[in-house]
């Protein structure tokens, strides 16, 4: 006869690599059980660390803290821990793909963590303040920057974070460069005059960038320099004001840029902004027709990976409208030559 025990779940039973499948899914679930897994024994820890550490959000100086602290025996040599922490901590790490720090105040921790991150595709920086770009921390002077090879890049350069002698995008000068498919960038107008606009044709594998502006009035004098210059393999170029302040009317401004005959510029509003003016009615359709939105860079988020894509999609339908507007001149014009 059988015992209820003979009808128990015995999970030890699969094939090792089954449950090591099953594991690696349910570590990389959003919500439950994530870095539960990472608890259950030290060989399912082996198992999921590379997933939990694909993706890593560093939001504030705390969580920035307690990475730098993980990963204490890559950073240094002295490391106390003994040598079975430096290999699970190497084995965890080399697997992440994306890093982005939040508002991290401690620069010399991102730098330190950056420099054992060299194989990151993704890498986003949305604070360094004035203060922090000390001339040992800028790109040109500290070694890290050209160790790195991102496919992804979002910089903030408001606070002069590249030496004198990098405000250009020449790869060969900053090989940080040289792999970039998607750029984010952030300019005050100071800044932006200070680049070196007609080397962005040596991106060659740039497919979309963005151009972040604070202010409004600087969105037509950007887009007219970049514009001469964008590399043939750029799909799409984006100005986003949605952290812009605005001193005139922001309509008379985004129109005659999105109607260049340039279809790969793009302006980027502000969401809630786009979606007031959605909500006026036929007086707000202009905002579908010349704008996407986003949500301002400045906040405790990651990329906001979509932006790409609805950039892509407005492109799509700008060109789709505008073949549809050119077929239906022809249309006329071929009709008023046909005799009565």
């Amino acid at each position: 006869m059988a015992t209820p025990s003979d009808d128990k779940f015995c999970f030890k039973a699969f094939p090792v690599d089954l449950m090591r499948s099953i594991f690696e899914a349910a570590a990389e679930d959003e919500h439950k059980p994530n870095w539960g897994c990472a608890r259950v024994s030290k060989a399912v820890h082996s198992w999921v660390a590379p997933r939990l550490y694909r993706h890593v959000f560093v939001r504030d100086d705390q969580i920035l803290s307690l990475l730098h602290r993980t990963l204490e025996p890559l950073l240094k040599t002295s490391c106390s821990r003994p040598e079975y922490d430096f290999q699970r901590v190497q084995h965890a790490w080399r697997g992440v793909q994306t890093i982005h720090f939040g508002h991290c105040g401690n620069f010399d921790f991102v730098l330190e963590i950056l420099s054992v991150s060299s194989t990151v595709s993704s890498i986003m920086i949305i604070q360094w303040s004035r203060e922090a770009a000390r001339d040992d921390t800028r790109v040109g002077v500290h070694p890290v920057w050209d160790a790195l090879r991102p496919k992804k890049l979002y910089l903030p350069v408001y606070g002069m974070l590249f030496s004198p002698t990098r405000r250009h995008f020449c790869p060969t000068d900053t090989p940080m460069f040289a792999n970039l498919t998607h750029f984010e960038v952030l300019f005050g107008r100071r800044e932006a005059r200070a680049w070196k606009w007609a080397s962005l044709a040596q991106l060659h594998n740039l497919t979309h960038m963005s151009i972040i502006v604070l202010a409004g009035a600087d969105c037509i004098a950007l887009s007219a320099e970049a514009l001469q210059h964008f590399p043939p393999s750029l799909l799409a170029f984006i100005i986003d004001t949605s952290s812009a302040r605005w001193i005139s009317n922001p309509r008379q401004i985004i129109q005659p840029i999105t109607r260049e005959k340039n279809d790969r510029v793009v302006v980027a509003i502000d969401k809630d902004w786009y979606l007031e003016e959605l909500a006026a009615g036929e007086e707000g359709k202009w905002v579908e027709r010349d704008a996407i939105w986003r949500v301002p860079i400045f906040g405790s988020r990651g990329a906001d990976e979509g932006l790409w894509a609805r950039a892509d999609a407005f492109i799509s339908r700008r060109r789709k409208e505008r073949l549809r507007q050119a077929g239906d001149g022809l249309a006329i014009g071929v009709s008023s030559t046909i005799p009565q």
